[in-house]
């Protein structure tokens, strides 16, 4: 007689999907259909959708209840816990062997899916995460990232990736093994989640990247994208966690650092500024720019007093 665990084992095996999409959405009412349908009409591969609804006050659910079907599943918070959180719980529940997630407010591309989880599956062992190309709609202008510039985009990217953010949560499809193990989206952070997280997965694994856009990044009222605020902490909460690394060289926390006092200056936050400038002219002293910087954050902290 088989043992109860072996059972469940091949149980478990029996029910596992492809690809798990996590949607997490708060108050995006009026976005939600057009997002949920871009992922609905993605053919090629078996999936299922969660969406989390992160304690939303408007009609978001009454929007979108016609298009539920076996495959979907809303799950409604009982509070706000924040989209990293949000999307933490949806991977908690998912049975996908892949995860993908899509913002409530955006839009996925015919062939998405597909080509990922076909680029995955021919994949090295080590190669545990894909991500496409995507168009950033802002206003009425369009960026295509990542850019030109960006030089390593597969492999062991994790260098590059320190220079920039250049992988967006909507991109991803990512074994749900690894994810799990990294410890997925950290919730602290109100922004940069995507980056921190693909930060800590190249650190140990590798990443395959297809050029083809197949993710629209709208910057609507009030998402995530077209607020300013929190900003500035959480890239230095992210950038502070890989400072200490070997891999992270001077003349680059140099880099980021500048840029950092400069928003900080540009915000009023003078004081920071100064203690960010400071530091990174320390790091970087033939940079004049940083001493400059430092210079008028001086005098504008005392002047501001």
């Amino acid at each position: 007689m088989e043992e109860l665990s072996s059972i469940a084992g091949k149980l478990q095996k029996r029910s596992m999907l492809p690809i798990s999409v996590i949607i997490p959405t708060l108050n995006r009412a009026n976005y939600l259909r057009r997002s949920l349908l871009s992922v609905i009409n993605q053919e090629g591969v078996d999936f299922e959708i969660i969406i989390v609804d992160d304690f939303s006050q408007d009609d978001s659910y009454d929007r979108i209840s016609d298009l539920l079907d076996d495959r979907i599943r809303y799950v409604r918070l009982e509070a706000s816990v924040g989209a990293a959180q949000a999307r933490n719980v949806g991977a908690a529940q998912a049975r996908g062997k892949y995860l993908a997630f899509q913002d409530s407010d955006d839009v996925w591309l015919p062939g998405k899916l597909i080509a990922q989880f076909q680029a995955l599956e021919a994949g090295k062992p080590n190669e545990v995460l894909n991500f496409c190309s995507h168009q950033r709609v802002i206003g009425t202008d369009q960026v295509t990232i990542p850019s030109k510039a960006t030089q390593q985009k597969s492999g062991d990217i994790f260098e590059e990736l320190l220079k920039e953010n250049f992988i967006s949560t909507q991109t991803i499809l990512v074994r749900r093994q690894i994810f799990e193990e990294i410890g997925g989206f950290d919730p602290i952070l109100p922004r940069y989640q995507d980056w921190d997280m693909a930060l800590r997965l190249s650190a140990q694994y590798n990443v395959q990247f297809l050029p083809a856009i197949f993710v629209v990044v709208y910057d609507t009222p009030g998402n995530l994208t077209s607020r300013t605020d929190n900003h500035l902490q959480s890239k230095l909460s992210v950038i502070s966690k890989w400072r200490k690394d070997p891999r992270f060289d001077k003349s680059l926390l140099a880099f980021h650092l500048y840029f950092l006092a400069l928003e900080a200056f540009d915000k009023g936050f003078f004081l920071q500024a100064r203690e960010l400038s400071l530091e990174s002219a320390t790091l970087s002293p033939k940079k004049a720019r940083s001493w400059l910087l430092f210079a008028k954050s001086w005098i504008f902290s005392f002047s501001s007093t």
